[in-house]
């Protein structure tokens, strides 16, 4: 499978994670504090397992865009 396919999925799940994050932090009210816990650790877990791929898959470009030299 190739980069750009699995980029194709990473990212609207990376988008989805941060919605999901940011709306059960927003949103904590209406949960039990284990509820919330629980939900909100697991998909900053998921978030950060994302992001990592995430940048491993464009280290590349990031390379060639951010880290040049002079």
């Amino acid at each position: 499978m190739s980069t750009n396919s699995i980029l194709k999925i990473l990212n609207p799940a990376l988008a989805i994670v941060l919605i999901f994050q940011l709306a059960t932090g927003l949103l904590h009210v209406i949960f039990t504090h284990e509820m919330f816990e629980t939900i909100h650790g697991t998909s900053a877990g998921i978030f950060i397992i994302l992001v990592a791929l995430h940048l491993i898959l464009n280290w590349n470009w990031i390379k060639v865009n951010f880290l040049k030299k002079g």
